[in-house]
């Protein structure tokens, strides 16, 4: 969550969550770069769907000749001449492209029963049967004036489909795909298809060789065949827009719209329309935009991806007859020529009126005989016992639903006036010539069956084609430049001035997002090798976000120096200055460099003990450049006229030393952020502390709170006699005298204190923070620390106040020495022997690497020596008045502060896993705290 104060500023009006007209932008975000390729290609595809009426025409008329003929296993002994004669000069009109329509463009052979032999359900007779009926078909082809290639062919048990080009249309058809079906009894293959898809110009032809199940009274056995051969049927998954660089683009003309709307074969086509080509791992989820546009991923191709399909075969539909009408009485009718009426009759016509098979397909009107059943070698009807009633089971129909109808424009779209004029390209046509059986043939109980269809493919022209490529290539352009996040960072430029240690300063910018799509930002480091956003001492917040159009966010930026950065700004810094560079990074845009800078105040806060011994001036006298002089000598072991106490260590720990008197709590309590201050700038600059303004000679935000908070408590107590207390004069004595001009006593001297102590009481600025450990309930600490403290004056809690923050600032000069007070090579020799007494003689074991020694950090000398027995000396002087005074946790709480101060751990002891020191003795985290405890608590004077 961001601060309150940072939260993002949202538009009166938000943005809508409609889908986009940009196919980049979904739901107010980018589409991901890794999809960008398929939202233009699938982009492209829906445009050239919207403008196909400008670059597809339909070619030049072409005639395409379908037969089927169930041989009943004969062998191919006839002539097919009769047959294949597309019988065309009847019905052609005299033009000049009549002639090229008297050959046609293919030769579409469908045939059954090919194989009857048991054997063929069980294993491939190599070919054999096709070899033989294809050498049959390419003799009778032969004699023909074009010349013809077989294309494709595909055999299923007896089904044998065959399909032959003329070669002059050879170029315009690519490589076709075949595929099978079985159905019937155990799926064998005794029933089912063979299909063949191909491609011609840019239309997509199918022709399915489909046997069904045979018997008069079959028909629900039929309807079922056909629909499982429309649910199975699939070839792998081809669009017309490949050949053209397009792979994604599908005329928006194919049987499959239609197809998906009728209640009969939507169900059929789902399992194959639903399946689709996995996505590829390791990349983001697909845009919704790209299944909006109509992207296509399917793997395979259903019968009804075409723009023509013909179903031809031994359909074996028969003629229901009512009671009155015996089989006699239909071949009566038939030698009368009255094929109408028994037509009425055909089961196929029946099951397409009632929407249970074959829906949408039609039919040239049927002027022949019925191609079933003869007595084989005649052209006599079947005169066995059975007297099988004469039926149309050979049949050619071809799927033209009511609005594919016609070669031109189709029905308008739903909120289309009917008088709308409307562009639309034309449309593929397929139109019925001849439609007629070869009674010729005897070879077979069926007699063969042929229909030539007049046909016109879709062609595409590559050139205007390529125009509309171009002009989506163009609102891609724009549409991607739209989806780009843009950011308006208010300033470029942060200039934080004087900087001092400890005291954060912050500026604020404004980061908004002026474009048309959600915003992600954030802060990343400046160079690829650097781990950090920015230095320790500089933090953006928040440092990352989102960012909705039209919102802005405020970003505080703070800086505030502690420790070692004080150290580095204040020894390695040339002049001072602190220039750094924050990138902002959006994704998928351009970074925003901000330019951040500030004046460095030198401080003796962070130099190491060494470089403190060393300083023969106040820091801010010598300045960085002193400084850095110093630390040079230093390394050198030529420190100019070092102390054997570093100078502004010894003021705080004499002043503490001094003034403490009966001061509860000291290094325990919060001091003033205002008096410590205060003392870190008389510090650094050599000024003596006013003991007046440390005491209260000008009121602070403090003491007027005290003030304020004691005569609230005045009011309604019973007073009391004020109890002696130690008023420090400016002088720097202590006095014992009444404090005539605050002489109201409080009731309760711990709400004072409180007041004085906790940030969360008052309406000043916030006092640091209390370095007491935290408590449980009801513990014996708490109950102590809770109770009714000595009655005191407010000069003395003026006065106590000083001394806490004087002792908090002593702590926060020792916590920023780099390495801690003791020497880091020391850390694991007092660890280990932590609660063993301190065995000198023990053996030093050190897990993990090494420590290497720094040398402004390292080594035990006279300086350390000093500081060390002082600074032992004050804390156990307080831990002995807190004992005096039956305060039995005041060790345990001066153990908790003093341990992270005085005994810190080198790098080589953190372990992210929480073991530290890696794999040579291991030592928990948990002891390691417990055991630094123990080495502060060596300050109990009870141990001495």
């Amino acid at each position: 969550m961001y601060p309150e104060s940072t939260l993002p500023t949202t538009p009166s009006d938000p943005p809508s969550l409609a889908p986009s007209p940009n196919p980049f932008i979904e739901q107010h975000f980018s589409v991901p770069q890794a999809h960008h390729k398929l939202v233009k290609d699938v982009y492209t595809a829906h445009v050239l769907r919207r403008e196909e009426h400008r670059f597809l025409r339909l070619s030049d008329a072409f005639t395409v000749w379908c037969g089927t003929y169930n041989v009943a296993g004969a062998q191919p002994e006839e002539d097919l001449d009769a047959w294949l004669d597309p019988e065309l000069e009847p019905v052609l009109s005299p033009g000049p492209d009549a002639a090229a329509m008297l050959d046609p463009a293919l030769y579409v052979l469908a045939f059954q029963e090919v194989d009857l032999t048991t054997e063929a359900y069980l294993y491939s007779d190599g070919g054999l049967r096709e070899a033989a009926w294809s050498a049959k078909v390419e003799a009778a082809l032969a004699k023909r004036t074009g010349t013809y290639t077989k294309v494709a062919s595909k055999q299923l048990v007896g089904l044998l489909i065959l399909v032959y080009a003329n070669t002059t249309h050879l170029p315009t058809i690519p490589t076709p795909h075949t595929t099978s079906v079985g159905v019937g009894f155990l799926r064998m293959g005794n029933k089912g298809c063979t299909a063949v898809r191909l491609r011609v110009h840019d239309s997509f032809f199918t022709f399915v060789n489909c046997h069904l199940a045979a018997d008069p009274g079959g028909v629900e056995r039929r309807n079922a065949d056909f629909a499982d051969v429309m649910r199975k049927a699939q070839v792998e998954w081809v669009g017309v827009g490949g050949k053209y660089g397009n792979p994604h683009y599908t005329p928006s003309s194919t049987l499959h719209t239609s197809a998906q709307t009728s209640p009969l074969y939507k169900p059929l086509l789902a399992p194959l329309v639903d399946e689709r080509a996995p996505e590829p791992e390791g990349l983001p989820p697909l845009p919704e935009s790209v299944r909006i546009l109509g992207w296509d991923n399917r793997v395979w191709a259903t019968l009804m991806d075409s723009d023509h399909l013909i179903f031809l075969g031994d359909l074996n539909y028969r003629l229901t007859l009512p009671p009155t009408l015996s089989s006699t009485a239909v071949r009566t009718k038939l030698m009368q020529g009255d094929t109408a009426s028994l037509l009425e009759l055909d089961q196929l016509r029946g099951e397409i009126a009632r929407g249970r098979a074959f829906v949408g397909f039609k039919e040239a009107p049927v002027t022949f005989m019925p191609t079933y059943k003869y007595d084989v070698g005649t052209a006599e009807w079947d005169s066995s016992e059975k007297k099988r009633t004469p039926a149309w089971c050979d049949r050619v129909v071809y799927y033209a639903p009511a609005e594919t109808d016609g070669a031109g424009t189709d029905a308008p779209e739903t909120g289309e006036s009917a008088t709308t004029p409307t562009t639309r390209a034309p449309r593929p046509n397929l139109t019925p010539l001849v439609y007629t059986s070869t009674p010729e043939l005897v070879g077979s109980d069926h007699k063969p069956v042929k229909c030539i269809f007049e046909a016109r493919a879709r062609v595409i022209d590559e050139e205007k084609w390529g125009e509309v490529v171009q002009e989506a290539a163009r609102e891609l352009d724009r549409f991607e430049n739209e989806a780009v996040p843009v950011l308006k960072v208010s300033t470029n430029t942060l200039d934080f001035g004087p900087v001092m240690y400890a005291i954060p300063k912050s500026q604020t910018l404004t980061i908004a997002n002026t474009g048309l799509v959600a915003a992600r930002f954030r802060f990343v480091p400046p160079t690829p090798d650097s781990p950090l956003v920015c230095p320790p001492w500089l933090w953006p917040c928040p440092s990352s976000g989102a960012l909705l159009p039209g919102e802005s966010v405020q970003v505080r930026v703070t800086c505030t120096v502690f420790g070692a950065e004080s150290a580095r700004l204040t020894m390695g810094t040339p002049g001072g200055a602190m220039d750094e560079i924050l990138v902002l990074r959006c994704d998928d845009a351009r970074d925003d460099f901000i330019s951040v800078r500030g004046d460095w105040t030198p401080t003796c806060f962070g130099l190491p003990l060494r470089v403190l011994n060393a300083l023969p001036a106040p820091v801010r006298t010598l300045g960085s450049a002193g400084v850095r002089a110093v630390v040079e000598d230093v390394k050198k072991a030529a420190g100019k006229g070092g102390t054997n106490f570093p100078r502004d260590m010894w003021r705080l720990v004499d002043f503490v030393f001094r003034y403490r008197g009966e001061c509860e709590g000291v290094f325990v309590r919060g001091g003033d952020r205002g008096l410590m201050e205060y003392v870190r700038e008389c510090l650094d600059t050599g000024d003596e502390f006013d003991v007046g303004r440390l005491f209260g000679g000008e009121k602070s935000w403090a003491e007027t709170s005290v003030e304020e908070r004691a005569g609230q408590e005045e009011k309604g107590a019973e007073a009391e006699e004020e109890s002696e207390a130690g008023v420090v004069s400016e002088g720097g004595t202590t006095e014992n005298q009444e404090d005539t001009n605050n002489s109201t006593q409080t009731s309760d001297v711990a709400t004072i204190n409180s007041a004085v102590s906790n940030s969360g009481q008052t309406s000043g600025p916030p006092l640091l923070p209390s370095r007491r450990p935290a408590q449980e309930s009801g513990s014996p600490q708490q109950s102590q620390v809770s109770r009714r403290p000595r009655a005191s004056s407010l000069a003395t809690l003026r006065r106590d106040l000083a001394v806490h923050s004087v002792a908090q600032t002593l702590l926060l000069m020792l916590d920023a020495l780099p390495g801690g007070l003791v020497p880091q090579e020391y850390f694991w020799k007092v660890v280990k022997q932590g609660g063993k007494g301190g065995n000198q003689d023990q053996q030093q074991v050190e897990p993990g690497q090494p420590v290497k020694e720094d040398p402004l950090e390292s080594g035990i000398g006279e300086g350390w020596y000093n500081v060390w027995v002082n600074l032992c000396t004050l804390v156990r002087d307080v831990a002995e008045d807190g004992l005096s005074k039956e305060r039995t946790g005041m060790v345990e709480e001066l153990a908790a502060v003093f341990a992270p101060v005085l005994l810190r751990p080198p790098a080589s002891a953190l372990d992210v896993t929480g073991v530290s020191g890696g794999t040579n003795g291991l030592v928990d985290d948990v002891s390691i705290q417990r055991r630094r405890a123990w080495f502060a608590r060596q300050f109990d004077p009870r141990r001495l």
